[in-house]
């Protein structure tokens, strides 16, 4: 294999890529650029701290893009190389993959959005918003953290499961 340093493209390998060099501390770029010649677009950054880092670079609508992989070692080459081929077909349908990951990242959790949303429209509108605070700290723990797009109606029903519950607590007569 010739040099990392005479030519930034070759086909990536686990021990060529533990083998590549970090980038200079007395460099003007960030990091050092290496290209992977099996899938076309996939490249690893080498930075000045030895950190390395999968990435895809590719154009759509004209427009030179690019989305981060994860990092090496703790993204294999393996997995690296199937991320990128599954955004290069998202690609090649015309779906920009790092749009459809910020949209994801967008979608607030259950928390935020009662918090964020929800709350401070009801402060102003509900003179019980905080029995509506109470409930939602009581009863919705359990789906809080998850993303608005990941509830399901199922876990609607099993906090109307445990809602609806016999109480342990006789009622006060």
């Amino acid at each position: 294999m010739l040099n990392h340093l005479q030519t930034k493209k070759f086909k990536f390998t686990t021990a060529n890529l533990k083998a590549l060099p970090r980038n200079p501390s007395h460099s003007s770029s960030t990091e050092l650029e290496f290209s992977d010649t099996e899938v076309i677009g996939l490249k690893c950054l080498s930075g000045k701290t030895d950190s390395k880092r999968f990435m895809l670079r590719y154009s759509i609508n004209e427009q030179k893009k690019s989305i981060a992989i994860g990092r090496f070692p703790d993204v294999d080459l393996m997995s690296a190389r199937k991320i990128a081929r599954t955004h290069k077909t998202q690609i090649a349908q015309g779906q920009d993959p790092r749009q459809e990951r910020d949209q994801l990242h967008a979608v607030p959790t259950i928390s935020q959005f009662f918090y964020d949303t929800y709350l401070p429209l009801a402060k102003k509108r509900k003179s019980s918003w905080n029995k509506d605070k109470q409930r939602f700290n009581d009863h919705c723990g359990t789906i809080a953290h998850l993303k608005y797009s990941e509830l399901t109606a199922n876990h609607i029903i099993q906090i109307q499961l445990r809602m609806n519950a016999p109480s342990k607590t006789k009622p006060a007569s």
